[in-house]
């Protein structure tokens, strides 16, 4: 029978709770959002579920830099502090570190249950965004073209191809190469030998050569239309 005299003291943590197997060292839960945040970096995503897994019990210790990093395989204070700027940048942390007798001791870790939201771009600001990144100069025209005839997911992963193969080839015309990848289906990494780079140097590839002002695309006198010269006609 349960005594309720309330002036008798009862020991509320008198049993025991034991867990077995993996998680007998303690564990934590991970948000979804943190490990498909793409602003953070797989190390940073290591580090914060790292944190994660001692912060069941509220306030707690928790190891040292040269602990974690050791359990991480990070090889380096410096490479751990740059992931875990990330963490703290997008509000997902705030670090602070204590003083004792005027000299800094302990940092302690707090991890934000409500941090900065993801930021979405939209595809056509990627499309422009890379584009300039990959080739080097914008091309509204040419981008209008591919939007009107391309998925635009198609687009961001035709130019990331170019983007690849660039790394390994030099590219004549970048505007073509990515319209040759997009007509034909090329995928990155499977078909770097199919791409002809002998494209027609007056319509970048096209075929067909745009009129911003009036807002017609001419058919290219130099290729008639098919986009690629060949070497001799190239070289003439």
């Amino acid at each position: 029978m349960i005594n309720n005299d309330s002036s008798e003291k009862i020991d509320e943590l008198s049993d025991i709770l034991q867990v077995e197997g993996v998680k007998a060292k303690g564990y934590g839960i991970i948000p979804k959002i943190v490990m498909q945040d793409p602003r953070l970096t797989i190390s940073a995503k290591a580090i914060y579920a790292y944190m994660c897994s001692f912060a069941g019990s509220g306030t707690t210790a928790f190891p040292c830099v040269e602990k974690i990093c050791k359990d991480l395989g990070i090889k380096d204070y410096n490479t751990f502090k740059k992931h875990r700027n990330l963490l703290e940048k997008y509000g997902y942390i705030r670090v602070e570190q204590n003083r004792k007798n005027g000299f800094f001791d302990k940092n302690v870790y707090t991890i934000i249950d409500k941090p900065a939201p993801v930021e979405t771009v939209s595809d056509d600001d990627e499309i422009e965004n890379l584009f300039f990144k990959v080739v080097g100069r914008r091309k509204d025209g040419f981008i209008k073209i591919l939007k009107s005839k391309f998925d635009r997911k198609d687009i961001i992963n035709k130019i990331r191809f170019l983007e690849e193969y660039k790394k390994t080839h030099e590219v004549k015309s970048p505007e073509g190469f990515i319209f040759e990848a997009l007509k034909n289906g090329y995928e990155p990494n499977e078909d770097f030998n199919k791409i002809d780079m002998v494209v027609c140097a007056e319509c970048d590839g096209l075929g067909y050569i745009f009129d911003p002002d009036k807002n017609i695309a001419y058919q290219c006198h130099t290729c008639q239309g098919r986009g690629k010269i060949s070497a001799e006609a190239e070289k003439a």
